[in-house]
Formats: structure tokens, sequence, C-alpha cells
């Protein structure tokens, strides 16, 4: 199994509509391949059901994809670090610091 061509879709169903697409089949065709009616094929493009670990398997192999890139949640971009080194450097004080510098809770409140 190769890849998921299109992994701009922002759901699994949608990918697996892509890559059926992608693969050149109609629902009915892949349909047929998997077992199933095309009602149910669109069923499970259109994420109708919870399908079966075993039936989501299929499915990607039946359209070519991988089943982990069809279920895998599209990358999120890198978060930019200059505040979060801003942040690590701005000195602290009072006792917060000091228990912090300790590597110790700090003081506890009643």
């Amino acid at each position: 199994m190769t890849a998921a061509k299109d992994t701009t879709e922002k759901t699994w169903g949608r990918r697996l509509a892509a890559a059926r697409k992608a693969a050149k089949l109609t629902q009915a065709g892949a349909a047929e391949l998997l077992g199933v009616s095309q009602p149910r094929w669109a069923e499970l493009e259109g994420e109708r059901f919870d399908p079966r670990l075993s039936t989501l398997k299929a499915a990607a192999a039946i359209v070519g994809v991988d089943v982990v890139a069809l279920l895998a949640d599209k990358p999120k971009a890198k978060k930019r670090r200059r505040k979060a080194k801003a942040k690590a450097n701005k000195p602290t004080t009072g006792r917060a610091a000091a228990a912090k510098v300790r590597n110790r809770p700090g003081p506890r409140r009643k």
C-alpha cells in the first residue's frame, strides 16, 4: 500500500473519497470490491457510522492507501519558539522564583 496522495482533506471519509477518485473507482465499484452495497459505501465515506478497523483496512487497501494515512490528522504547523524563548529568559523575582530554582514547589497557600 502507498501513502495517501491527497492528505489535505480534513476527515478520513473525505480522504477515502479522494483516494477512491484518484484510483478512478466509482462508489459502486469500490463497494463491490469490499462486498457491501453502494449506499453502505456512501455511508462509509460520509462517516455516518463507525466502521470496524477491519472494514477500514479493507477499504483503504481497495483504494490504494495506507490506513494510517487515511486516519491521520492533518499535520499541525510548528509554533514559533521566539515567544517561548523570550519568556524563558525573563528574569523572575520573589519566593516563587527561588522555589523554582531549587526545583521545589512554591509556597503553600492556606
